[in-house]
């Protein structure tokens, strides 16, 4: 116990604001290809400055020339393979428009504090932190994309909609296309016929045109499993690599969006096929649905890494409200009757059987500023973002003390 006073009390919040600061800005593989880069660079000299020896894991994108890695710090330099280990994740790309505080600089930050206090309590153990690349829609995707939309005449030179009608037809697809879920990304020929008769009282056939054309190449992406294809293009290409090694998983904690709260009535909402009372909580305003608390979901394989984070955070010293969902479903399952539960790099790995939870503030279904430019340092809580440090670190430790 005395080790998991000692991680709490080094945690520094002004680390995290710092990584914040370093991150914030459009990181995206088609217009930002050089930052993108550079953050890559900057997770690097970050854990190497605490002595954690780093590497780049690269993979190829269909149709893009450009290289792309994910960034692994190990916190043992030689690791026996044979023994348990964990990985701590998350993504550091963004979407084209926005400086993506919350998603997902948080997770990068956190990660990284959580690398630097596990150094300096001298935690000798196999720790494993990865960063990902290309969490976000796929590159090779997009640029068929922005083609058919520069014929069909509907963005300007900087692929922003020409018209107040077009955008609004935007935001509409998108919603939809983000309510069905990533096991299926597409609308399906009656959701389809519904967008098109309202579409059409405002928009040219050439317009049209564009967001049909676009629903095929997403239908034709989905065609086989989504992941490694639509979007998470990093974690796929690494969870088929740590396979090949045959180690010893304990399982996979990943970091996703988990610096956005709200302490308004109403302010939460869940994702389709989830209800109340599924969740076991502490600390947690259900009944009003406010937004104030942390998501830890796992699948059928995963029990062990949600109950030992979710006793974490109730530690005296932190006091985390949080929420966690134990899903007795397998990736298959999950994928049928609550895909959005998929939606981040735990996915990849639950599809090859590997455990792995998710740690989230959920996103779209709190945050307001979600993929907007919005998504700035300054709607970040700070301290809220410190207890899921402290708490990660109690559940490092206390996982391989189970071990």
């Amino acid at each position: 116990m005395s080790m998991i006073k000692d991680a709490i009390e080094t945690v520094d919040i002004n680390n995290l604001y710092t990584h914040i600061l370093s991150l914030e800005g459009v990181k995206h593989a088609l217009d930002s290809y050089d930052i993108l880069i550079q953050a890559g660079k900057y997770i690097e000299r970050s854990l190497q400055q605490h002595d954690i020896t780093t590497n780049r894991h690269f993979f190829s994108v269909e149709g893009i020339d450009e290289d792309f890695f994910n960034v692994e710090g190990f916190l043992e330099d030689h690791m026996d393979l044979s023994e348990p280990t964990i990985f701590i994740t998350n993504h550091y790309d963004t979407i084209y428009s926005t400086p993506g505080a919350d998603d997902n600089a948080s997770g990068v930050a956190v990660m990284l504090e959580v690398a630097r206090v596990l150094r300096e309590i001298n935690f000798k153990k196999n720790v494993i932190f990865v960063s990902f690349n290309l969490e976000e829609f796929s590159p090779s995707l997009q640029n068929p994309i922005r083609k058919i939309g520069t014929e069909c005449g509907v963005f300007d030179e900087n692929y922003r909609y020409i018209s107040w009608p077009l955008k609004k037809f935007a935001d509409q697809f998108k919603k939809l296309i983000i309510s069905s879920g990533p096991a299926k990304p597409f609308l399906d020929e009656d959701e389809w016929n519904k967008f098109e008769a309202q579409a059409k009282v405002e928009l040219t056939n050439n317009e049209l045109k564009f967001f049909r054309e676009q629903n095929r190449i997403f239908r034709e992406s989905a065609q086989d499993d989504p992941f490694g294809r639509s979007f998470c293009l990093g974690s796929d290409a690494y969870s088929k690599y740590i396979i090949e090694k045959e180690m010893n998983i304990t399982g996979v904690i990943n970091l996703e969006s988990i610096g956005f709260t709200s302490k308004e009535p109403y302010s939460q909402r869940l994702p389709k096929g989830i209800t109340l009372d599924m969740f076991k909580t502490y600390r947690t305003d259900h009944d009003r649905m406010i937004g104030n608390y942390i998501t830890i979901i796992g699948d059928e394989n995963s029990q062990i890494l949600t109950d030992s984070f979710f006793n974490s955070s109730q530690h005296d010293l932190i006091k985390l409200p949080c929420a966690c969902l134990d899903v007795p479903l397998d990736y298959d399952g999950i994928k049928q009757t609550m895909p959005d539960l998929l939606r981040s790099d735990h996915a990849p790995f639950w599809r090859v059987g590997i455990p792995a939870i998710i740690v989230t503030d959920t996103a779209n279904f709190r945050n307001p500023y979600y993929h907007t430019a919005g998504d700035t340092i300054n709607t970040l809580d700070f301290i809220f973002m410190k207890k899921i440090c402290q708490t990660t670190l109690s559940t490092i430790i206390n996982l391989f003390q189970l071990g």
